[in-house]
């Protein structure tokens, strides 16, 4: 048990106590002044024990699932990392091998007195700020970022926070068939429509292993007559429509990846574009057993 399970335990048995002693005391006729100040200070030594328990070590970097777009000169994108409201402490750069990349700035920052809320903030809980560092980096800087095993993200004091990073580009050794439409949903379904260029054949679903936990196809359709996996492979011509919808559950990872289908030459891909939700727990368990291919 860490030290901050002990003090949350020592709390909730300082509030039961407590409130027993109270109802005795008052029984057996003893101010009822004295026992609500004596209530009182144990309440206060209690939700200490709970602000304690609820802080972070250290600041927690979220898991993220990142394809770059291979037709780009210049790459921007963000790293979420959950701090306690009480550090200050904000990434300065990241750290990859011979690669620094300074983060980019986010707007003005304002600290004093209780107020302290940047502009990198994007989400918060009673205890904890979810902040944003941006980076900017040239393909050749990516690429060397993508061969690197070990990325850190280094704070203004020089703390270095290990990172949990899946990247890679998006390209593909198959015809990339170019969507029509292409639509998401609040609760986590994305979708695309394609025009077949070609006949051709759809044969398989393309996730990335740290996303198959949390994303499956949910409809795949080939001029409005609906597939399942079983059917592959599945004959198209050219012209027809297909459609594709998965569906992505809430997680502790950051995700801007693309999954598809494909066949033996092309494939139709739908890009995955969702925040972590701000769940410490999960995003703590998605750490834990970390098994991206990138």
């Amino acid at each position: 048990m860490g030290l901050n399970s002990m003090y949350y335990c020592i709390a909730m048995l300082l509030i039961a106590i407590t409130i027993s002693m109270m109802i005795i005391a008052i029984r057996k006729g003893v101010s009822k002044l004295s026992v609500i100040m004596f209530g009182l200070m144990v309440l206060l030594l209690s939700n200490s024990a709970v602000y304690v328990h609820k802080q972070l070590a250290n600041p927690m970097i979220v898991p993220l699932v990142y394809d770059f777009y291979s037709d780009n000169d210049t790459h921007d994108f963000a790293i979420h990392y959950i701090t306690n409201k009480s550090d200050y402490r904000k990434v300065e750069y990241l750290q990859a091998g011979d690669v620094t990349l300074w983060t980019t700035s986010t707007g003005d920052q304002r600290k004093g007195g209780y107020f302290y809320y940047s502009s990198d903030v994007v989400n918060e809980t009673a205890h904890q700020f979810m902040r944003a560092a941006y980076f900017s980096a040239n393909s050749t800087e990516i690429q060397k970022l993508l061969q690197t095993k070990k990325v850190y993200l280094v704070l203004n004091d020089g703390e270095k926070l290990a990172t949990s990073l899946s990247l890679k580009w998006d390209d593909s050794n198959q015809r990339t068939v170019r969507s029509i439409r292409v639509s998401g949903s609040s609760n986590g379904e994305h979708s695309a429509s394609f025009e077949s260029p070609q006949d051709t054949q759809i044969d398989a679903v393309n996730i990335p292993a740290c996303l198959k936990r949390h994303t499956e196809l949910l409809e795949l359709r080939v001029n409005n007559v609906a597939y399942t996996e079983k059917d592959f492979p599945i004959s198209v011509k050219k012209g027809q429509i297909v459609y594709v919808s998965f569906q992505t559950d809430d997680s502790g990872l950051d995700i801007h990846a693309k999954v598809s289908v494909s066949g033996s030459d092309a494939i139709w891909p739908v890009w995955i574009d969702k925040k972590a939700v701000l769940d410490i727990q999960k995003i703590k368990e998605e750490r834990q057993r970390y098994d991206c291919d990138g």
